[in-house]
């Protein structure tokens, strides 16, 4: 987690495409806490439907791209097949924010209303 230099910033590309945060496959820098809550929210969803959100967090996957785009309306309403409760969504949207300084923190979702 700490890097190669100790500064928290990690490069390796690893994983699974439908797993990896957005700052992964624009290739960038990134850190490892903030990716581990992405991948989380990943696997919540999974749970919760039984399929994934989007195949990838890219710009090309149009239901990724809503999120990015802070349209999680229209992300919702394409997994409307599913009952998802408000603090569900508020959860699930700040877990998959595209810039990993606006993606909730270990203590936000500790304080969200959905894990409360």
């Amino acid at each position: 987690m700490e890097g190669r230099d100790g500064e928290g910033w990690l490069r390796t590309q690893a994983g699974t495409d439908c797993y990896m945060a957005p700052e992964m496959h624009l290739g960038r820098w990134y850190n490892g806490a903030k990716i581990d809550i992405f991948e989380i929210a990943i696997v919540l969803f999974i749970m919760f439907t039984g399929q994934p959100a989007f195949r990838a967090a890219k710009s090309n996957d149009a239901w990724y791209k809503y999120l990015a785009h802070k349209r999680g309306d229209l992300f919702w309403r394409a997994h409307q097949r599913h009952t998802f409760s408000d603090e569900f969504k508020a959860l699930l949207e700040g877990m998959f924010a595209f810039k990993p300084e606006e993606r909730f923190s270990i203590e936000n979702i500790k304080d969200s209303a959905w894990f409360n």
